[in-house]
């Protein structure tokens, strides 16, 4: 089963309750005379106000109905207690102005309703057109602060919207300056490793240039001084060997010493030698003469 939710105004007390769509007015009446007990000892005038501005009094279910196809919003209803003199077949339309109320009656003729008589508004209408008064400027003034509110609250979303996609811009730009800082720590900590390899692979170069300078130097020293000691030991064996050389006569081959010949005759004198010394007559070995006199065609001949 359906409901809708309408207003019930009496007095200064505003309800809201769900009636049920199907015989909603007889709902109504059940549920104001439950929640305002003994207060409508003769029934209860139901009222709302229409597209325009009148106040319609609704007496039976399809009346109410029309009254929530009618309405856009919440449907207000206008509830006061009936009089004794009223009858149900009477119902009530206060003109636009609140001046004059017209009581209207249900005929068998052609026409649904005629006026039968115009009375003075009673004080409990007038107290009622005054609570409906003031329930229409209490309204226009809350739909006036409702525009006013849902207007600041655009603005007020609009306004975040805003800072929102600000704070977003900013951690952005944050994000990326501080990605662009570790970029630059990262860069500046790898040159100074790049740089501290740099630095020992040189200090490694100039040690090893410095040993191998050293290691050079000392190779050259020692080359040096193995040279002296070559040079001196050759000079201390060329002399030992020449210390060591000596030679004996043995004999005239040919020609004895005393015989005389022609002059101007050539000859060729031959000696007998031995090696009575200690070095071996190599190839480097010469014969000369070491007294006076001369031996020609030389001075001095390789050993045989």
């Amino acid at each position: 089963m359906t409901t809708t939710i309408v207003k019930i105004v009496f007095e200064n007390d505003i309800r809201r309750i769900a009636l049920q769509t199907e015989n909603a007015y007889e709902h109504l009446t059940q549920e104001v005379s439950r929640i305002y007990s003994g207060r409508f000892p003769n029934g209860v005038q139901v009222r709302y106000v229409d597209d325009e501005d009148d106040c319609v009094t609704v007496t039976s279910n399809p009346e109410l109905k029309d009254a929530f196809e009618m309405s856009e919003a919440t449907l207000k209803l206008f509830i006061t207690p009936k009089s004794a003199e009223e009858e149900e077949t009477e119902y009530v339309k206060v003109s636009k102005d609140g001046q004059r109320t017209a009581i209207l009656t249900k005929q068998d003729s052609k026409d649904s309703a005629v006026i039968v008589r115009e009375v003075e508004v009673s004080p409990q209408e007038e107290n009622a057109k005054s609570n409906l008064d003031d329930l229409e400027a209490a309204k226009a003034e809350e739909e006036a602060k409702a525009k006013q509110a849902a207007k600041a609250e655009e603005a007020k979303k609009a306004k975040a919207k805003e800072a929102v996609k600000a704070e977003k811009e900013a951690k952005t730009k944050e994000k990326a300056k501080k990605k662009a800082e570790a970029a630059k720590e990262k860069a500046k900590a790898k040159a100074q490793k790049a740089k501290k390899e740099v630095e020992r692979l040189l200090k490694v170069s100039e040690k090893a240039a410095a040993k191998a300078k050293k290691e050079a130097m000392k190779a050259h020293k020692q080359a040096e001084k193995a040279a002296k000691d070559a040079e001196k030991a050759a000079r201390k064996a060329k002399k030992q060997f020449r210390a060591g050389l000596s030679s004996a006569f043995v004999k005239d081959v040919t020609y004895e010493d005393g015989v005389e010949v022609e002059v101007g005759t050539k000859i060729t004198k031959t000696w007998l030698l031995k090696n009575d010394g200690v070095s071996p007559w190599t190839s480097e070995v010469y014969l000369g003469k070491q007294t006076k006199g001369k031996l020609n065609p030389v001075s001095y001949f390789k050993v045989p």
